[in-house]
């Protein structure tokens, strides 16, 4: 596998109670990657023991503990019963579980102050990826705040540059080494954002449709920035150094209005 950092399509239950029992191996830790702590900056800043927030779509519970600590209530909703299992082992006591299926159409969720939602709204389907964001935007109290992470779209075609690049200083062919590390383009009953890394089809964002997609449900954006990993987190046996600029994701802070 040339990418370390492998993602999956988050609309088949099957598929994420399958993986639940190996989720810390299989499955990208994003705060755990995050080079900077943007993420748990950003999430300190809406915390408050008097305050509810929503972990939308925990997996196994990687930031509950944080989450725990910062608020007050934790409602922990994902999509797969058997992580939703996984997650409970850690014996938070201020922490309550819900399976629901952000992909279906009115999913409705309890409203919290703030809800952190992770690379969990990775759907494909144009419909299934819009019902993500707007039961995000129903779950989320009038003036409440919002830390949201996505794959960036323009993370991976700087990668590509960087292999193009790299293969044309050493007169080599490159087309292989970009399919070996994802494959771009028009797939059938996916966005054209589709990235397909290790044969996944993972839907990943512009900066500018972010910001379109929340402005539209009216969440007033207050910031948009990287989230930066090590370059042995996106692709093995490159030639270049682990140095700046490096690959990101992007985390988005807003308030609903």
């Amino acid at each position: 596998m040339s990418g370390q950092r492998r993602r999956w399509p988050a609309a088949e239950r099957s598929y994420w109670e399958a993986v639940a029992d190996a989720f810390d191996a299989e499955i990208f830790d994003v705060c755990g990657s995050d080079r900077n702590g943007v993420v748990a900056a950003n999430i300190r800043r809406l915390a408050s023991r008097r305050r509810t927030v929503m972990d939308l779509g925990c997996g196994v519970g990687r930031t509950l503990p944080l989450l725990s600590r910062l608020f007050g209530r934790v409602l922990a909703v994902d999509i797969s019963g058997r992580c939703l299992d996984i997650a409970r082992r850690r014996g938070l006591p201020n922490v309550e579980y819900i399976r629901a299926d952000l992909a279906r159409p009115g999913c409705r969720l309890p409203q919290c102050d703030s809800v952190v939602c992770i690379n969990a709204i990775l759907m494909t389907g144009v419909a299934e990826c819009r019902n993500a964001f707007d039961a995000l935007r129903r779950a989320v109290t009038t003036g409440g705040g919002l830390v949201l992470t996505v794959p960036s779209l323009e993370s991976v075609l700087f990668t590509r540059t960087k292999i193009i690049a790299a293969a044309a200083r050493r007169k080599q062919p490159y087309r292989e080494k970009l399919d070996d590390y994802c494959r771009l383009g028009r797939t059938p009953g996916y966005f054209e954002s589709a990235v397909v890394i290790d044969g996944v089809p993972t839907k990943h964002y512009l900066k500018e449709e972010l910001v379109s997609l929340l402005t539209d449900r009216r969440f007033a954006i207050s910031g948009i920035e990287k989230i930066e990993y090590g370059w042995d987190s996106e692709i093995t046996n490159r030639p270049w150094p682990d140095r700046a600029p490096y690959p990101w994701d992007w985390c988005a802070v807003a308030r609903k209005r």
